[in-house]
């Protein structure tokens, strides 16, 4: 478990800065080649490795989360960030369910990298926030080139199932917040938003359309003020007739056993843990085999 620190997460401002992105690059391309020598280390390296790549995540989820929040509240320079400093940190906290200065402590090294770069900047470059379009592709460029499921198989391995589910959280936490930015997203939902509030589609098809999950995609409909009516959210007696000779059709596929969901199953480790404390993907593991 990770000790709280006493950082004030207002004296790390500087991570909004355009530094950021240059250093995050930077930092990924390392633990891209740590993780390639990984077969021929040591299990300490390894070990280290884990700590060092789940650290990162969890800053690079905050500061995406933090730019995010400073271009919705139009701040555009670090003095407009620094004028509502403690709101600013408890609305990323928020969203994040990370601590900032948690976060900032275990990412010395890479801050001190941010602040190295904004040093050789002009006063005007250095104090200004990074565009959100820029933050959102740096952040997909990342997610493309990690393993994420590789990595979490190895935390397993290393007995780190804490690192692993810290992983796996900020993982999905970043792809949300790609996803939510995606400059694709609105036009996406004006074609297929209308259709869904008259009952021309159903929520699976627009989940596939947008690439969410369906529980996302019902919260980004309703955020964008599609909503189906009660006559819209009914079946017909023909839609209602295929949807059961489909649910018996499938039950028929399995023979009544139920059918395991390796995502469904992920996700309610991730919860259990969060709430009681306790990590049960070991025992999953072991009911697999």
């Amino acid at each position: 478990m990770r000790t709280v620190s006493v950082v004030d997460p207002a004296s790390r401002l500087g991570f909004c800065t355009p530094g950021l992105l240059d250093s995050l690059v930077e930092t990924q391309t390392r633990l891209r080649l740590d993780y390639r020598n990984i077969p021929t280390g040591t299990k300490q390296a390894a070990r280290d490795f884990i700590g060092s790549i789940t650290s990162f995540l969890e800053f690079l989820y905050l500061s995406a989360v933090g730019i995010e929040v400073a271009h919705r509240h139009g701040h555009g320079t670090f003095e407009d960030i620094a004028a509502n400093a403690d709101g600013f940190f408890r609305e990323i906290g928020a969203l994040t369910k990370l601590s900032p200065d948690d976060v900032f402590q275990e990412n010395a090294t890479l801050i001190t990298a941010i602040q190295s770069v904004n040093a050789k900047a002009s006063v005007a470059q250095s104090h200004s926030i990074p565009e959100l379009e820029k933050v959102v592709s740096a952040v997909n460029s990342i997610l493309q080139a990690s393993p994420s499921e590789d990595l979490i198989k190895l935390a397993t391995s290393l007995q780190m199932t804490e690192h692993g589910s810290r992983c796996q959280v900020s993982f999905e936490g970043l792809h949300h917040f790609t996803r939510r930015n995606d400059a694709w997203m609105s036009q996406r939902l004006k074609v297929v938003g209308m259709d869904y509030v008259l009952g021309q589609s159903s929520v699976e098809q627009v989940a596939e359309i947008l690439v969410l999950p369906i529980a996302d995609t019902v919260a980004i409909l309703e955020d964008h003020g599609f909503a189906r009516s009660v006559q819209n959210v009914a079946l017909s007696e023909d839609s209602r007739s295929k949807l059961y000779e489909q649910l018996r059709q499938d039950r028929a596929n399995r023979s009544g056993k139920p059918q395991m969901n390796p995502r469904r199953v992920a996700r309610s480790v991730i919860a259990s843990q969060r709430i009681e404390g306790i990590d049960a993907r070991p025992w999953v593991g072991a009911n697999e085999e």
